[in-house]
């Protein structure tokens, strides 16, 4: 119950099917790689992602050691800042400076005081000075006076 057109087309068909199954699996197999080239890719992939694993490695080395770096010198600073605050602690304030001139001023005006104290006590000693001048240069007097009597 075949076909009149099939009956006639069967015995090409039959020896047909067999060429273009092998022709097809031949091209299929030729277009396919071969187990030594599937090998050479597999190598060749492997050796890439280990060259790129390490350098990945040693990038990741290197960051991790620039972070350490890093990290070493916020510590440092904040060390620094906590003994620039310590020192600024220490400083004087704005009412400590107020305070500091307001005792300068009280200084300075017991000072010129004491300057004028002096300068009236200089004037006294000067006078007490020539005074005691004036007695030595009478009492000189005097004792020349008694040498050249007792001469």
């Amino acid at each position: 119950m075949m076909p009149e057109w099939l009956q006639s087309w069967w015995p090409a068909i039959i020896l047909g099917t067999p060429l273009a199954l092998g022709s097809i699996t031949w091209a299929i197999r030729k277009g396919l790689a071969s187990q030594k080239d599937l090998q050479a890719a597999e190598d060749k992939a492997t050796t890439s992602i280990a060259a790129e694993g390490k350098q990945r490695d040693q990038d990741y080395r290197h960051i991790q050691g620039r972070l350490n770096e890093i990290d070493r010198r916020l510590d440092r600073g904040e060390d620094r800042f906590e003994r620039i605050g310590l020192r600024l602690d220490q400083l004087p304030n704005k009412d400590d400076i107020n305070r500091i001139a307001l005792g300068m001023a009280e200084v300075n005006a017991a000072v010129g005081k004491l300057g004028v104290r002096v300068e009236g006590l200089s004037d006294r000693l000067g006078q007490t000075d020539e005074r005691l001048q004036t007695l030595d240069d009478y009492l000189r007097q005097d004792s020349l006076i008694e040498k050249q009597k007792g001469t």
